[in-house]
Order: C-alpha cells, then structure tokens, then sequence
C-alpha cells in the first residue's frame, strides 16, 4: 500500500519561467509537460510507503467492511485523510524520505481524534442554538396567535353588545348570538360572553326549557 502525493505542486508551478508556464498550459497537466520540459520533472508523484500498523488497521477495516456488507463513508474518508496527514509530517521532517513512520501515523491519528471531538463539539453547540432559535420562534407564534385571539375575542365582545343593544326583545338567547357572529368570532364567543358578564356589562339567566339567554345589565 502506499500514498501518493505531489509536495509543493503549486509553489513550483508558480516559479517556473514564463515560458514554461505557457508549455504547461498547452500541455494541460504536468504529466505531459514533464516530457517536453526537464525543468519540471521534479513534479513527478512519488510513491511513499505505510508502516505495518496502518497497513493492518486499513486490512482490519475491509474486513469489518466485507462482514457487515458496507460501511461508514466518514470513516473510510477518515482513514485516507489520515494517510495524506502522516505522509505530510513525514515529509516535514525528511522532504526526501520515502517511508511513514509508525509515529506519524499516531500522530495523524491524535490529530484526526482531535477534529472529530471539535467537530462533535461544534455540531452540538449548532443543534442547541437551533433549539433555542425554534424555541424563541414558537414562543414568538404563541404571542402573536394571543394577540391574535385576544383582538377577536373584542370583536366579539362588540359584536354581541351591538345585538343586545339593537335586538326589540328583552333578552336574546345564546343561538341567536351564535347565529349573528363570523366563524372566527363563534370560537371565541364562550370567552366573549364570560368576560361581559364578569365585567357587569351583560347579564345570563337560564330559560324554561335549559337554554341560556343574554340581555344589557
């Protein structure tokens, strides 16, 4: 198994003479260019070898892969992100070496345990705000449905005034309300008639046969 990586492909692309950067364009890739110009032949990708442990943790995890019939792409990707990390703090400390130690490999691994624990970190202070967003705007549609509900409950009030006042009987029973009020303003006409009759305005008696009936105080 090894890595293959191109160290240092786009700060020496930029160095090359004007000329050769045009014969890199025309070319399209540095495989091509490499053959016309000597110069950038150090672009070439070179192999770089795993150590034992990596190589096992890679084999262990197809194995897992094959008996459970898949796998998580996070970790697959996980496992190559880390090749590429160790491969690059072998080459900081030897630009010419050829093998990955066993202690780039553990320190990918550090690093790479590190990311995920800020991420899990960074995910889970996401979803908290997100509660406590949703939280503030179902508490924000809770007033507004109050407010809402209060502004129809005076309508109401008003309008059950206006047919006490109006009606030629002495009193007028609660269906004939019913029947004299908007379909919002039905839903609030219990609350309506209960806060008419607290505040004095209005007054309920029962009649012979059970109905209830509404006249002026």
């Amino acid at each position: 198994m090894a890595a293959f990586l191109w160290p240092n492909i786009r700060c020496t692309a930029l160095t090359l003479a004007p000329e050769q950067m045009n014969r890199l364009y025309e070319c399209g890739s540095y495989a091509k260019a490499n053959d016309s110009t000597p110069d950038s032949s150090h672009l070439e990708k070179r192999p770089m070898r795993l150590p034992p442990i990596a190589i096992a943790e890679m084999r262990a995890d197809k194995i897992r892969v094959n008996r459970e019939h898949g796998g998580d792409p996070r970790r697959a990707h996980g496992m190559f992100l880390r090749a590429k990390l160790s491969a690059a703090f072998r080459l900081l400390e030897d630009p010419l070496s050829f093998e990955i130690m066993q202690e780039d490999w553990e320190l990918a691994g550090m690093m790479m345990r590190y990311s995920r624990r800020c991420y899990e970190e960074n995910l889970q202070e996401y979803r908290n705000e997100n509660l406590k967003r949703r939280a503030d705007y179902k508490e924000e549609d809770e007033l507004v449905r109050e407010q809402v509900d209060m502004r129809s409950q005076l309508a109401t009030e008003e309008r059950i005034m206006e047919v006490l006042s109006n009606s030629p009987k002495p009193s007028v029973s609660k269906g004939e309300l019913t029947r004299s009020l908007s379909k919002r303003q039905k839903a609030s006409l219990d609350a309506a008639l209960e806060n008419l009759m607290a505040s004095g305005k209005i007054k309920h008696r029962k009649g012979m046969k059970g109905g209830h009936w509404y006249s002026l105080a």
